[in-house]
C-alpha cells in the first residue's frame, strides 16, 4: 500500500520562510544608521527674532562717565574692554547714560575677567546698576567671581531699590553703572567686556552642546539675532541630534568678531573613537588633524587660502562627507563653493559632527542635508 505525499501549498511556504528570517538575531545582521532627523536646519534670527539688546561694548566712543582704562588686550570681541581698579578700599565708579526700554527681555547679562583667584578675593564688592527713567536706582551684586573670564546672568525682577528694598518692575531704563571697591589693604582690578539684555530664557541652549559652559549667548545686530561663540582656546560645539550622521552637506554661515579659528569636527561613533577636525585661522591658513583612539592628534593635510577671512565679513564653510571622503569647501557669497581639501578615512562610518572655535565668531545658521 503506497503512501500519500503531502505538500504545502505555495503561501504556507513563503509564510515560514519570513518567520524563520524574521528570528535572526538582530546582533548578525549590519545596523543600519538612522537619518531620519536630516535635513537639519537652525537659524536663531527666525527661531528667536530681537533675542537680545546690546547695551553696551565697552568701546572707545560710549561716553562712559568715571575712572577707568580701556584694555585692548582682554577682549572676547575683539574689540576692547574697560578696567575697574581699586585700591585700599577705594571705589571705583563708571557710569552710562543710555535710554534703553528692557520691558521685552528677561535678564541682564555681563561678561567679566578676573586675572587670578587671589584678586577674585580681594574684591570687596563689585556692583551693578540700573537707573529707571524716575531716578530710582536698582543694583545687584555681581558674584561669584572666578579667575579668568566670567558671564554671569541677572533675571530683571532680581534687581532691588537698596533703600525700599521694593524690585524692578520700571524697565525703562536711563543710565547704567558699576561699583568696585577692594578689601583694606589690597587691590582688585576688574575688566568689563560685554553688557546685553536677552530675551530668552536658557532653554534655548538645550539646542547646543557647548565643551565651554560660559562660551555663548544670543548677539543681535540690527534686529538679526545670531548665535554668539566666544571663547580663548579651542571649544567644541554639537547638536544633539546630530548622532550616527553617514552621508550629509553641512553648511554654516559665520562672521567672525576677532582674530581666531573656525572649522568642523567628526567624531566616530566606535570605542575608542577617532576623529577628523579642520580648522581655518585668521591668517587664512588651514589644517585637518586626525586622532585615533583617543591618542594626541597629529597633521594629515596644511595649506593656505588667499583673501577669505575678514573681521567683520561673512564667509560659508561646507564639510560633505560621501563614502569615506570628506571633503571641505568654502564660500564668500553663500552660493559658489571652492573645494579646500579632502580626506579618505575608513575608520569613520559614522559619527557625531560639529563646530570648532576659538575667537569670537556669530553664527547665523546651520544647515545640514543627508
Amino acid at each position: 500500500m503506497s503512501q500519500e505525499k503531502h505538500h504545502l501549498p505555495p503561501i504556507t511556504i513563503v509564510i515560514v520562510a519570513l518567520i524563520v528570517l524574521s528570528s535572526i538575531p538582530f546582533f548578525l545582521r549590519k545596523p543600519t544608521k538612522n537619518q531620519s532627523y536630516l535635513p537639519y536646519h537652525l537659524e536663531w534670527s527666525q527661531l528667536y527674532k530681537n533675542g537680545s539688546i546690546e547695551i553696551a561694548g565697552f568701546k572707545e566712543g560710549e561716553n562712559w562717565i568715571g575712572d577707568y582704562t580701556y584694555d585692548s588686550g582682554r577682549s572676547l570681541d575683539g574689540n576692547t574692554g574697560i578696567n575697574l581698579f581699586s585700591q585700599n578700599e577705594s571705589i571705583s565708579e563708571i557710569k552710562l547714560n543710555k535710554n534703553i526700554d528692557l520691558s521685552s527681555f528677561n535678564s541682564i547679562l555681563i561678561t567679566v575677567y578676573i586675572e587670578s583667584e587671589q584678586i577674585a578675593q580681594q574684591t570687596d564688592n563689585f556692583t551693578f546698576s540700573l537707573i529707571t527713567n524716575n531716578a530710582k536706582q536698582y543694583s545687584i551684586p555681581i558674584s561669584p567671581l572666578r579667575r579668568g573670564w566670567n558671564m554671569l546672568t541677572f533675571p530683571l525682577p532680581s534687581f532691588r531699590d537698596e533703600k525700599n528694598h521694593e524690585t524692578l518692575t520700571d524697565k525703562h531704563i536711563s543710565s547704567f553703572g558699576f561699583t568696585l571697591s577692594s578689601t583694606k589693604n589690597h587691590i582688585s582690578q576688574i575688566t568689563i567686556d560685554r553688557l546685553w539684555a536677552e530675551r530668552y530664557d536658557k532653554p534655548y541652549m538645550s539646542q547646543v552642546i557647548t565643551l565651554k559652559s560660559l562660551s555663548s549667548s544670543f548677539r543681535t545686530i540690527d534686529q538679526h539675532t545670531y548665535l554668539n561663540l566666544f571663547s580663548t582656546g579651542i571649544n567644541r560645539v554639537s547638536f544633539p541630534q546630530l548622532k550616527q550622521v553617514t552621508q550629509f552637506i553641512f553648511t554654516c554661515k559665520v562672521i567672525p568678531e576677532n582674530k581666531g579659528s573656525f572649522g568642523f569636527f567628526m567624531s566616530s561613533d566606535n570605542i575608542p573613537q577617532s576623529e577628523l577636525s579642520f580648522l581655518i585661522t585668521h591668517e587664512n591658513n588651514w589644517v585637518i588633524e586626525k586622532s585615533e583612539k583617543a591618542q594626541k592628534s597629529y597633521q594629515i593635510a596644511t595649506g593656505k587660502i588667499q583673501e577669505f577671512y575678514n573681521i567683520s565679513i561673512p564667509f560659508w564653510l561646507r564639510m560633505t562627507k560621501q563614502g569615506n571622503t570628506l571633503s571641505i569647501d568654502y564660500s564668500i557669497n553663500g552660493n559658489d563653493f571652492k573645494n579646500i581639501a579632502k580626506t579618505n578615512d575608513v575608520h569613520i562610518e559614522s559619527g557625531t559632527i560639529g563646530l570648532l572655535s576659538n575667537g569670537s565668531f556669530l553664527i547665523d545658521y546651520i544647515d545640514i542635508k543627508p
